[in-house]
C-alpha cells in the first residue's frame, strides 16, 4: 500500500459514510485523471485509483441501493456495443492464447465497461448543477495543479519528493514527471498528450455554457496557457479540430460570435506562426522526421502487418500498440473491434444531442451539450497519439456522458419536468 493508497482509503471510506452518490462520483471523475499513481503495488505491478475507484463506485451502488440495480432501456445499442466489445476482447484474447498474460487488462476494461453502465443507471440522482460543479470543481483542480506541476518539473518549486509521494508514485519510465528537468504542462498524467484530451475537452465542454462565460474567463485563460505550454502536437490539433466542429455544429453560439471565433483563431495562427515557428517546428512541422515521429510509423505499419494476419477479431487485446487507435484497434480487435469502437462513440454522441434537444424544447439553460465537444477532443486525441481504448481521459469523458443521461429532465405522460 502507498502513502497516496492510505489518503484514498480514507477518502473513499468517507464517501462511503456519507452515503451521497454526488461525492462518489466526484472521487470517481477526480481519480480518473490521476494518470501517475499507484493505490497498491503488487507484485511490482500498480494498481491506480482510477480502475479501484471505478470499482468503489460500483460496489457503493450495490450496497446504497440493496443490490436492486435500476433498469437502463434507452439507447440499448450503447449496452450493446459495449457488451460486444467485451466478448471481443475475450474471445480475440482467447483465440490468440494470451488471455491469461493479459487478464489484468481485460478486467480493468470490463470495471470501465460496468461502472459506466452504473452512471447510466443512477445518473437520474445526481441534479444537473450538482454535475456541471463537479466537472467544473475538477478543471479547476487541473488549472492549478497544471502550473504547480510545471513550476516543480522545472526546478522551480522544491516540492518533487512530495509530488512524488502522493501524485507520481508510479515509478514507470512513462511517467514524465520523474525526468531531471521538464518544461511541459502534463498536471497529473503522464506526459502532455495525455493531458490534451482532458484539457482542450474542459475548453470546449466550459465554451459551450455561453451563460457561465463571464464567470468562467479565468479557467479559459489557464487553460489556453496550459494547452500552449503542453507544447503537444495533440494538444494542438486536437484544440484546432474540435474548434473547426465547435464552430460548424454550435447551437450555442450564434452567427456573430462564431464570426469573432474564426477571426481570433486565425489572429492566433499568424501570432503562433510568426512569433513561435520553433515551437511549432518542432511539434508539428518536423514532428514525422523526428526518432519520436518514426516510431510512431513504424508501430503504425507492424499493427496494420499484423491485421492483415488476423483481419476480423486480430491478435488480441494489448498484443499491439499503434500510434493511433485505427491502427492499434485494427491490430488487437481487427475489423469488429474498430466498427464497435465507432457505433460506441456514434450512441454516446447521439445520447448527448439527444439530452441537448431536450434541453432546447423548455428553453432551460444546456450544461451538458458541451459534452459533445469533449467527447470528440478525447477521440481525436485517441486518433493522433493516445492509442488506447481503455484511455483514462477517454472515459472521463465517457463517465461524465454517462452521468448526464437522464438527470437533465424527466419525461412524465408526455410533458417535460425540469428538476
Amino acid at each position: 500500500m502507498t502513502v497516496f493508497g492510505v489518503v484514498w482509503i480514507a477518502i473513499i471510506l468517507w464517501c462511503f459514510t456519507r452515503g451521497n452518490l454526488k461525492y462518489m462520483l466526484l472521487i470517481t471523475l477526480l481519480f480518473m485523471t490521476f494518470q501517475s499513481d499507484n493505490v497498491i503495488i503488487f507484485g511490482g505491478k500498480g494498481i491506480g485509483p482510477g480502475i479501484l475507484t471505478s470499482i468503489a463506485f460500483i460496489a457503493f451502488c450495490l450496497i446504497r441501493n440493496k443490490f436492486v440495480i435500476p433498469v437502463y432501456r434507452e439507447n440499448p445499442l450503447t449496452i450493446i456495443s459495449l457488451i460486444s466489445l467485451i466478448l471481443l476482447i475475450l474471445y480475440s484474447s482467447y483465440i490468440n492464447g494470451i488471455l491469461k498474460a493479459n487478464v489484468m487488462y481485460v478486467l480493468q476494461f470490463v470495471c470501465y465497461v460496468l461502472c459506466f453502465l452504473f452512471m447510466l443507471s443512477f445518473s437520474d440522482e445526481i441534479g444537473k448543477k450538482d454535475l456541471y460543479s463537479i466537472i467544473r470543481n475538477i478543471i479547476i483542480f487541473h488549472c492549478i495543479f497544471g502550473f504547480v506541476q510545471i513550476l516543480t518539473s522545472s526546478d522551480i518549486l522544491p516540492i518533487r519528493q512530495l509530488l512524488n509521494i502522493l501524485f507520481y508514485n508510479d515509478a514507470s519510465t512513462d511517467v514524465v514527471f520523474h525526468k531531471t528537468h521538464y518544461t511541459r504542462v502534463m498536471s497529473t498524467f503522464m506526459e502532455p498528450s495525455y493531458f490534451s484530451g482532458f484539457a482542450v475537452g474542459a475548453f470546449y465542454y466550459l465554451l459551450s455554457i455561453k451563460g457561465e462565460w463571464r464567470r468562467n474567463k479565468y479557467i479559459f485563460l489557464a487553460l489556453i496557457i496550459e494547452i500552449i505550454l503542453t507544447q503537444s502536437s495533440t494538444a494542438y490539433a486536437a484544440f484546432c479540430i474540435t474548434g473547426l466542429v465547435f464552430i460548424c455544429v454550435s447551437k450555442e453560439v450564434n452567427l456573430q460570435t462564431k464570426i469573432g471565433f474564426i477571426m481570433l483563431g486565425i489572429f492566433a495562427a499568424f501570432v503562433l506562426y510568426f512569433g513561435f515557428y520553433g515551437l511549432l517546428d518542432s511539434v508539428i512541422f518536423s514532428k514525422l522526421s523526428t526518432g519520436s515521429g518514426l516510431t510512431r510509423q513504424r508501430w503504425n505499419k507492424e499493427s496494420f502487418e499484423l491485421f492483415m494476419t488476423s483481419p476480423m477479431y486480430g491478435v488480441g487485446y494489448k498484443n499491439c500498440r499503434g500510434s493511433s487507435i485505427f491502427y492499434s484497434l485494427l491490430g488487437q480487435l481487427g475489423l469488429f473491434g474498430l466498427i464497435l469502437y465507432v457505433l460506441l462513440n456514434i450512441e454516446v454522441l447521439s445520447m448527448l444531442k439527444g439530452n441537448h434537444y431536450k434541453f432546447d424544447n423548455v428553453n432551460a439553460t444546456d450544461y451538458f451539450a458541451g459534452l459533445i465537444y469533449a467527447v470528440i477532443t478525447a477521440m481525436v486525441c485517441q486518433l493522433i497519439a493516445c492509442p488506447d481504448i481503455d484511455l483514462c481521459t477517454y472515459w472521463f469523458w465517457l463517465y461524465c456522458a454517462a452521468s448526464c443521461r437522464d438527470h437533465i429532465l424527466n419525461m412524465h405522460s408526455g410533458e417535460v419536468i425540469l428538476e
